[in-house]
């Protein structure tokens, strides 16, 4: 689950910068009446770099802190001999809050520049005008 969690939130962040990042790019070069070619590389890079550096410190983490399973009972059922009727499991991770406070930097860090990116491109015309949607959506995620 916390695989899944961290590269979630880094693929939806990295993809609305890149977005909002490639419409700034492209709108400051229009008002200088210049022609700017954005390749699938340059978009892709920013992400690209994101996914990386989470799956390294997620692998870190994982191979220097593998998880612990752990079983649960649920104390109010239990049979006639004693023996749980219900439980759950869960997996832990054992000195894991500075990998997690590491993984929150970067994310959070891409979620800044992803409002400041938005926040640039939130007075273009209304072609482009879902930066205000995406902005908001951002500022309502921090």
């Amino acid at each position: 689950a916390v695989w899944l969690l961290f590269l979630g939130v880094a693929i939806v962040f990295a993809a609305l910068f890149t977005k909002a990042y490639r419409i700034n790019l492209i709108m400051r070069n229009a008002q200088k009446f210049r022609r700017v070619t954005v390749t699938i590389q340059q978009t892709l890079r920013p992400m690209a770099v994101l996914l990386s550096l989470n799956i390294i410190i997620l692998s870190t983490m994982t191979a220097l802190n593998p998880p612990e399973y752990h079983i649960f009972s649920v104390e109010s059922s239990y049979d006639s001999f004693g023996r749980p009727r219900e439980s759950y499991g869960q997996c832990y991770y054992e000195h894991q809050g500075w990998y997690f406070l590491a993984l929150a930097i970067l994310n959070g860090g891409i979620l800044i520049l992803s409002v400041v990116q938005s926040w640039h491109a939130r007075k273009l015309s209304t072609e482009f005008s879902e930066s205000k949607y995406v902005f908001l959506a951002l500022t309502t995620t921090l």
